[in-house]
């Protein structure tokens, strides 16, 4: 493993492995498929009866669903329970971080405490929303800007803020930060992952655009199963909501697995990913 303290000059690109770099994460949560399913499980009951208990149960969407059901539209409620659920994604992709370190973890209550890799997770999590926002802010400048009629400076303006579009795509280069909360150690330099992941720019790209892909597949599937009903009963509103809930947790330990890979990929092996 490379010291941190390496200057960028003597820092070598790594090349990542095509193959486990795109589909290593699934192998990981094959391999960890009971440990997935007992903590994704508890998980998925907490969200489900946060949302239950806050009436934002995911067939709120549905208007039959909402004649006979109690619906919150509160602003406040609603960014309170997104809040509430995003500490405990982030203690989720804390845990399975740990369990894909070392498959002989056992769960235990314990892990269930808050803890300081929580809110680093948290802190990488909405440092890359904001990447988001920017590139939606640059999509809106371009939108209503009035065309100048000087082409240079209408030129200009465009390939600078067009930089914008990028940011999101080059925050992919730092998933390997998010391993590091989770397994609570210190993050490395940014320089050094920049270095580090030169010319892998694509094949991250690819490897998250496919968690993303499978993860819509999955939501879509189970929205068109639960959302097209006009009666509900107890269970069915229950496995709707669980179901739910345990498709985004499923993303999350895809996405933890990948980051995790990507750690082992650039700090834990040789420059050439062997």
């Amino acid at each position: 493993m490379e010291k941190t303290s390496s200057t960028p000059k003597s820092i070598k690109a790594v090349k990542l492995p095509m193959l486990n770099t795109i589909f290593g994460a699934y192998v990981n949560i094959a391999i960890n498929f009971r440990a997935w399913i007992i903590v994704g499980s508890i998980f998925a009951l907490i969200l489900s009866g946060l949302y239950w208990a806050c009436g934002m149960e995911t067939l709120c969407a549905n208007p039959f669903y909402r004649e006979e059901h109690f619906c919150n539209d509160n602003w406040a409620v609603f960014l309170t329970v997104r809040f509430i659920s995003l500490a405990l994604l982030c203690m989720f992709a804390r845990i399975w971080g740990n369990i894909i370190k070392n498959p002989q973890t056992k769960f235990s209550y314990k892990m269930l405490m808050p803890r300081m890799a929580d809110l680093k997770i948290m802190g990488l999590s909405l440092t890359y929303v904001l990447s988001l926002v920017v590139a939606i802010a640059v999509a809106y400048m371009l939108y209503v800007r009035v065309p100048n009629p000087n082409w240079k400076i209408e030129l200009l303006y465009f390939a600078v803020v067009s930089l914008g579009f990028f940011v999101p795509f080059f925050a992919l280069r730092f998933l390997s930060w998010f391993a590091f909360a989770a397994e609570d150690e210190k993050l490395p330099g940014w320089k050094i992952i920049w270095h580090k992941t030169a010319d892998n720019n694509l094949l991250i790209i690819l490897s998250i655009a496919l968690i993303i892909t499978i993860g819509l597949f999955l939501s879509i599937t189970l929205l068109n199963n639960f959302l097209v009903s006009d009666t509900y009963t107890f269970y069915m509103a229950w496995c709707g909501e669980y179901l739910a809930h345990m498709v985004t947790l499923f993303m999350v330990a895809c996405f933890m697995s990948y980051c995790r890979l990507q750690k082992i990929f650039l700090f834990e092996r040789n420059d050439d990913g062997k």
